[in-house]
């Protein structure tokens, strides 16, 4: 697909400069480097979210023992209305 786009004087000049020693033409050094920051992006984004989860669930890693605990309550007192309902 064709478009148009506005890059400054000094990026042209370095972006076929560029292009001339990788042997390969301006449009595929742009359409390559576009890609790969595109890629990169989303990339970083992942991360991110990777990361932010980790950090939640280590916040919330002490919640284990009072689960733990809660839990013994609740089978404790089953465990006595059981026991009750026996009798």
């Amino acid at each position: 697909m064709k478009t148009t786009v506005e890059i400054p004087s000094a990026t042209l000049e370095s972006a076929k400069a560029a292009a001339n020693r990788q042997g390969i033409s301006l449009d595929k050094l742009i359409s390559d480097s576009v890609q790969k920051c595109l890629s990169s992006d989303s990339s970083s984004r992942q991360e991110e979210r990777k990361k932010v989860v980790e950090e939640t669930y280590g916040m919330l890693s002490h919640l284990h023992e009072e689960t733990a605990r809660i839990n013994k309550i609740i089978e404790d007192e089953f465990g006595q209305v059981e026991d009750e309902d026996r009798e």
